[in-house]
């Protein structure tokens, strides 16, 4: 190394370090939320369990709602996930994450560029540069490779990165929980299609039967066996069951236009969605530690986690930010005054240097920026926080509600199973001559309201399945499992 840049940069480094005492004061001060521990959900898995209506160790598949064995749902879903543009926007936003950390990365390598100049210019004969140049007209050139590195001794430029690419992260999960919550509201528009249209069966069935029996009265009035009011009361109660039939059919089909929307083809392309054949639920899987893997298993308690961890690297940064910044620069090239000698071995000309940055003052910015950076951390622990609970209360309202259903369940299909040995039993004593069509007819409307009342169950029951497959993430799985989440100074808050 020459003597003149040997020197320089000894005398930069002394400088650097003598007024290293004067930089700016670094707060003692840090962020104050804690990641809450997994909040644990054992009763309701045990009682299903105990119940038989669950199987232990098992997650929901990726494309979990294959398991129900619907060609035309699995058609619709694949559609939905093909042409949403929420999923589209989420791709972008993906996108612009993963060129953020590509930006956030190239601060950490070393910069090279080339440089080539050519000018023409006449000098003054009064100016600096003595004859036999002044006064004359030149042209000059100049080629040079410029090279820089910032030595990031702090680790700024590194925790940028770090928070960079948590962000990144962040945007995978939330691409994959915008994936999730497209997939279940096309699956539950689905259910809803499926129980509208038992449901419509049901009401036209029931709305025939009360036009059967107003002709019955009817006849009866006429031969003085019923009085007027009897008549009025049948055709108020057709008139019931015909506004049920209307409610029904409007109910699909809102029910297709909703599905239409939701697979990014208008309100217009439901119409072609055909009537569901019925999907029997399958076995529920309830994994057997839940609440820890949870964690990893939810899109958006595994991108807020990463949100967590991007906000702890930026403090990181924001701290690095009161000490130093040391950088490195070196020059290499041609020079001269003519362009005929710029390739000249006497046109040679280099340079290098280091650059040290010292914050002295600033006016309180650096402790301002640091104070918000441990704000943007405390609110991204309890939005973690948050959601952790949430999800737990979500996995436990699922879980109970499907208990409740499968018990409502069993009473209502006893209850129409009743309502069908009574409705036999009446058309045995019509056969018999023992009782009129009205009494039949009378009976059957039991029986209707025992279907409708297990049709809603049904429904009721497939909305807890897809609410659970919800709740449990789905099929997603977070890169590297379950992990630990570390503060900004490192510590460990709660397993994952």
């Amino acid at each position: 190394m020459i003597p003149s840049v040997r020197t320089a940069l000894r005398a930069a480094l002394v400088a650097g370090f003598a007024l290293l005492g004067g930089c700016a004061t670094l707060p003692h001060e840090g962020p104050r939320a804690r990641l809450s521990r997994p909040y644990p959900v054992r009763r309701e898995v045990r009682a299903l369990a105990a119940a038989g209506i669950t199987r232990r160790d098992a997650w929901p598949a990726p494309r979990w709602w294959r398991a129900f064995g619907d060609p035309q749902l699995d058609r619709i879903v694949a559609e939905g996930l093909a042409g949403s543009p929420n999923l589209a926007a989420a791709a972008a936003r993906l996108r612009l994450a993963n060129s953020q950390a590509a930006l956030a990365r190239a601060a950490t390598l070393p910069a090279l560029d080339a440089q080539g100049e050519i000018d023409r210019q006449r000098l003054s004969d009064n100016g600096l540069i003595p004859p036999p140049f002044a006064g004359a007209a030149l042209t000059t050139g100049e080629l040079a490779l410029n090279a820089a590195y910032d030595l990031d001794w702090w680790g700024k430029n590194r925790a940028a990165l770090r928070a960079a690419l948590s962000e990144a992260q962040a945007a995978r999960a939330e691409s994959a929980a915008a994936r999730l919550l497209l997939s279940t509201a096309v699956v539950g528009a689905y259910f809803s299609l499926q129980v509208d249209g038992e449901r419509l069966a049901v009401t036209q069935r029931a709305a025939a039967d009360r036009t059967t029996l107003a002709r019955l009265v009817d006849a009866r009035v006429d031969h003085g066996l019923e009085d007027a009011s009897a008549s009025a009361e049948a055709a108020a109660a057709r008139a019931r069951a015909h506004a049920q039939v209307i409610a029904a059919q409007e109910a699909v089909a809102l029910d297709r236009q909703r599905l239409g929307v939701l697979i990014g083809q208008g309100p217009d392309a439901g119409a072609g969605i055909a009537l569901p054949r019925r999907v029997l639920p399958t076995v529920l899987a309830v994994p057997a530690h839940l609440p820890l893997e949870l964690l990893a298993r939810r899109p958006d308690l595994a991108a807020q986690r990463a949100r967590v961890e991007a906000a702890a690297q930026r403090i990181h940064a924001a701290r690095a930010g009161f000490y130093p910044d040391i950088n490195l620069a070196a020059t290499v090239g041609q020079q001269s005054f003519t362009l005929g000698q710029l390739l000249a071995p006497g046109s040679r000309m280099g340079s290098i240097g280091i650059a040290v940055d010292l914050p002295i003052f600033d006016g309180g910015r650096l402790r301002a920026v640091l104070h918000a950076r441990n704000a943007e951390y405390d609110a991204a622990v309890e939005t973690y926080n948050q959601l952790l609970l949430t999800a737990a209360g979500e996995v436990a309202h699922a879980l109970t509600q499907i208990q409740a259903v499968a018990r409502e369940g069993r009473a209502q299909r006893a209850a129409e199973a009743k309502a069908k040995r009574a409705y036999a039993l009446a058309r045995l004593r019509y056969a018999h001559g023992l009782s009129s069509d009205l009494d039949v007819l009378q009976v059957e409307q039991e029986v209707l309201a025992a279907q409708e009342a297990v049709v809603a169950v049904r429904g009721a029951a497939l909305h807890a399945r897809v609410d659970l497959v919800q709740a449990l993430g789905g099929g997603f799985v977070a890169a590297g499992g379950s992990r630990q989440a570390r503060g900004p100074s490192g510590e460990i808050h709660a397993r994952q």
